[in-house]
């Protein structure tokens, strides 16, 4: 058995405190994750992707955070300074927070949104001017198959 040195009130305290800034960073980051979800609502797969993600990313950053400071080791005090500096971003800064990451989101989708149109519609046209010798080609092409075909049946005929 290996030696485990208790944890003073200090210790805990000082835990309970990160934990707490943990919590308050992953209330952010779900803030971040939400946005998406918001701006598609009735896409059910978009709002499954975004929790998943984020469950994934704050379980990596709660296993490494538990390594880092407490050596892997699990303790109650890690979860609950999680947890309520989770409700506290939310309840402070979180609403906030989020409706300004939204209104980021959809202004960005919108400037995107005009760019991806415009660059789309010239694309189009620079196609269509490129396409059109090619295309003249092909029917001039079918023309004179057509010419050929028939002018072979007439040869075939007459010899």
């Amino acid at each position: 058995m290996t030696y485990m040195p208790e944890w003073t009130g200090v210790h805990q305290l000082m835990l309970f405190w990160q934990s707490g800034v943990l919590g308050v960073t992953l209330g952010f980051l779900f803030d971040f994750f939400n946005i998406p979800s918001k701006m598609r609502r009735r896409h059910r797969l978009t709002v499954f992707v975004c929790d998943v993600l984020f469950f994934v990313i704050a379980a990596m950053a709660t296993f490494f955070f538990s390594l880092a400071v407490m050596d892997g080791k699990m303790h109650p005090l890690l979860f609950f300074g999680c947890l309520l500096g989770l409700i506290l971003q939310h309840l402070c800064v979180g609403r906030l927070f989020s409706r300004m990451l939204y209104r980021g989101g959809r202004f960005v989708y919108s400037a995107f949104s005009g760019l991806f149109l415009l660059l789309r519609a010239s694309l189009l046209r620079v196609f269509k001017a490129i396409s059109r010798p090619f295309l003249a080609l092909r029917t001039k092409k079918g023309k004179n198959a057509h010419f050929l075909q028939k002018k072979s049946k007439f040869f075939q005929k007459n010899s």
